[in-house]
């Protein structure tokens, strides 16, 4: 009687990364010729030889001509003794010590001596790639440079694998807030192109748990989810509560726990997580519409962009573009970044890898110096989110380094330094007077002549300036009177504590030591006179924010 021959079949021993079970990855070309096909087994399942084959057939083998005993003998004498990974989470992993990034269903820099597999990730796109690095760079990064809010979300998206070696314990997530057709969805759609298909991204339409098994499928990535518009309740209020409920356990990185029963089907999970969500109104006001109380801890982990209205160019606004001409750049962006997608996320994860050693060292340095020079004396809840803000700016210098994005000189410290401006303005509510107050500041110091240009203190030239200033190219001291006089808030020290505030998280105010002047020796006979202290090119950008394109 003539032998069967045994179909071409593989069999991998693998310790799941969530149970720390192994189960054997069983891999054979579909009948029909239909391509690869795999099944994961628990090991127990080979005792079950009719079990297995009739899962494998329904899979797709060709067994037809196998018994279940032959196919149990076949393949428990193929099983490895030597187990390797199966990740059930994306990411930033170790194995044996050395760093491997699950993207997708691959494992990026994992050795050829272990053997690494990821399970697929469903409704994320993260590892799909078409056209090439050169199309993407050319056709969607430099046109999304010339618009700060789609430079910060492309720059959020990037930082994601960064929080790895950041000294940050929490996540936060990027909320654009603005009505429809203001090119939210198109802001976010750029940030998913790093990684795969800019269309599959997932709904805020989910629950608790599928939203964190979303959040660990892409730890150390971009969550990327829809406009809480696309979420099915009806009530616009009750879409807006679903982000606020999400907030703190999607930037916590931990789902709900479950109990010992159930911890095979429903594990514990933790991940790190940067996401990406649009809303028809920032969090902040509608907290104050409805009276939900709104937490300083919940403000830091929500950081919010208001975006312009369409009719007024939308997320191209601050590109110089109308109506027309922002629909136009949105649908030639959104076209570019279907065609060419994913090539610039495995870029960046071989540059970090190659550079893994030095990471947090440079992250801790970079980090310092961006917070030093833009927010030096914020602290509590708006230095927590300086040092968010800082990760945009560090994930710009890496990829100007690396070759991805050609950022210029200080560009991502400007768009850095905007978004963190942008993340405080909304997050705390403005009085109605100091809006007001800051124009007439900003006003006051156009009218200033920067001709008294000088590199000492000392020589600065007083006397054509008003009484209680002294400037030179990089400082403005004013009395404090002056400053009241000014902003026209003599008669309201709160108004004028607020306004030293805003601009002292803009970097724009130096306070001296506990106190907020400092004393300078003026005069003849010298006198000591205490002065508020402003670096002169900061302030010009807290009051007047602007956003240079590159040319």
């Amino acid at each position: 009687m003539k032998k069967t021959r045994f179909p071409d079949i593989t069999i991998e021993r693998l310790e799941r990364e969530d149970t720390g079970l192994d189960v054997a990855v069983i891999g054979f070309h579909k009948t029909g010729d239909r391509g690869h096909g795999e099944l994961t087994v628990s090991l127990e399942i080979l005792d079950d030889a009719v079990n297995l084959r009739r899962k494998l057939l329904g899979a797709g083998a060709p067994l037809n001509d196998i018994d279940a005993a032959s196919l149990k003998a076949e393949l428990v004498a193929r099983l490895p003794s030597k187990a390797g990974r199966l990740f059930t989470t994306g990411g930033w992993k170790k194995v044996d010590e050395v760093p491997v990034f699950v993207l997708g269903c691959e494992v990026l820099g994992a050795s050829d001596n272990v053997t690494c597999r990821s399970l697929p990730v469903r409704r994320t796109a993260d590892g799909e790639c078409a056209g090439t690095l050169a199309q993407w760079q050319a056709e969607v990064a430099i046109p999304a440079l010339s618009s700060p809010i789609t430079a910060i979300t492309l720059l959020a998206s990037f930082a994601a694998p960064l929080m790895a070696f950041s000294s940050l314990n929490e996540g936060f997530i990027i909320n654009l807030a603005g009505r429809s057709s203001a090119g939210k969805s198109t802001a976010n759609r750029l940030a998913a192109s790093v990684w795969g298909h800019p269309d599959q991204h997932p709904s805020w339409d989910s629950t608790a748990r599928s939203l964190a098994e979303l959040g660990a499928a892409s730890s150390d990535m971009p969550l990327i989810l829809d406009d809480t518009d696309q979420n099915s309740d009806v009530a616009p209020a009750k879409r807006l509560l679903a982000l606020f409920k999400a907030v703190d356990a999607l930037a916590a990185g931990q789902g709900r726990s479950y109990s010992d029963a159930v911890q095979s089907s429903l594990p514990d999970l933790q991940f790190r997580c940067i996401g990406l969500s649009s809303s028809p109104e920032t969090m902040e006001a509608f907290s104050r519409r409805t009276k939900l109380r709104r937490s300083d801890g919940h403000r830091v982990r929500l950081l919010e962009l208001r975006v312009p209205d369409g009719e007024n160019g939308g997320i191209w606004a601050m590109a110089g573009h109308d109506a027309a001409a922002g629909r136009v750049a949105s649908d030639s962006i959104t076209a570019a970044a279907r065609a060419s997608y994913g090539c610039a996320g495995r870029a960046w994860i071989t540059y970090l890898l190659e550079n893994e050693t030095s990471l947090r060292a440079e992250v801790a340095s970079l980090t310092d110096r961006f917070v030093r020079r833009i927010a030096p004396e914020a602290g509590g809840v708006q230095g927590r989110i300086a040092h968010k803000a800082a990760l945009l700016y560090l994930a710009g210098r890496l990829l100007s380094r690396s070759g991805i994005i050609p950022f210029k000189k200080g560009q991502a410290r400007e768009i850095a330094g905007f978004a963190l401006r942008e993340f405080v303005a909304v997050a705390f509510e403005t009085p109605a007077g100091v809006e007001p107050a800051m124009r007439r500041l900003s006003a006051a110091v156009a009218e200033l002549s920067w001709a008294y240009s000088t590199t000492s203190l000392r020589t600065v030239r007083v006397d054509p300036l008003p009484a209680g200033i002294l400037l030179n190219d990089e400082h403005l001291y004013l009395r404090e009177e002056k400053l009241a006089e000014i902003v026209g808030a003599a008669a309201e020290q709160s108004l004028l504590e607020l306004i030293k505030e805003r601009l002292q998280t803009a970097g724009a105010f130096r306070r001296g030591g506990s106190r907020s002047t400092k004393t300078l020796r003026l005069g003849t006979p010298p006198r000591d006179r205490r002065y508020l202290h402003f670096d002169v090119q900061q302030l010009r950008s807290a009051i007047a924010p602007r956003f240079n394109p590159p040319a």
